[in-house]
């Protein structure tokens, strides 16, 4: 939800109100989680290149900054052979929920998707990895170059398999054909509008400082339509 911020009578704007993945995230939702991992920015998932993961990605739960099980992912990825990945990776990465996330990403050209503003979750000992994402403040980046994979060492991992780039195209189509349209996500842009507009004007650093929630609006349709044409054609 977003509120509309007046301090000492003086308008500071719009705000999104934003929740903490953290222990009382999963405890509001009765969930169990054995692990949880922060990934920070240019992160790589890999242990070639003297890659030290320490320097981007940080312990949360539980609060230890033991990061062997993540090493272990990571060695896995980097060795497992492309043939054996469904049978073998499936044990340290939800390859399924990996593809879904991935997918959404690049759909909506979330930039910082792909090394980045995302969580490593894992519900047990003997669960694999599952993707929370946590920021989407670079999605629908109109600089973007349009491409269907996206750039990190999962998914170029895994889409070095034949099937398992079958299974992420397949997400991209379900993506593109039954949730990025126009039909569902215009009606929401249009209520949105509709919620923020008077606000959006009175904000000293969106409609004071000359921003047009109009003209963004529209460009973010455009988006919509153009997105999902070059998604389809590129599959």
């Amino acid at each position: 939800s977003e509120i509309f911020l007046i301090l000492n009578n003086k308008n500071k704007g719009i705000y999104k109100l934003l929740e903490r993945v953290d222990q009382d995230f999963f405890t509001k939702r009765q969930l169990p989680v054995y692990e949880l991992i922060k990934v920070r920015f240019d992160a790589k998932f890999s242990l070639e290149g003297l890659n030290n993961i320490y320097t981007s990605f940080d312990k949360e739960i539980p609060d230890d900054n033991n990061l062997n099980n993540l090493a272990e992912f990571m060695h896995a990825l980097d060795t497992t052979r492309t043939e054996n990945l469904l049978t073998q990776l499936n044990r340290y990465l939800d390859v399924n929920n990996y593809l879904r996330y991935h997918a959404a990403s690049v759909v909506m050209m979330c930039v910082d998707g792909f090394t980045n503003n995302m969580y490593l979750y894992r519900s047990s000992s003997e669960s694999p990895y599952q993707i929370i994402p946590w920021d989407f403040d670079r999605s629908f980046d109109l600089q973007y170059v349009p491409v269907i994979y996206g750039d990190n060492e999962i998914i170029a991992k895994l889409t070095a398999n034949p099937v398992i780039d079958s299974m992420y195209k397949s997400e991209l189509r379900f993506i593109c054909n039954e949730i990025f349209t126009e039909e569902n996500l215009f009606p929401i842009i249009d209520t949105i509008y509709n919620k923020i507009s008077t606000a959006y004007y009175l904000d000293p650093h969106l409609g004071l400082a000359g921003f047009n929630l109009d003209k963004d609006i529209a460009d973010i349709k455009l988006f919509i339509v153009n997105r999902r044409r070059q998604i389809l054609d590129n599959i």
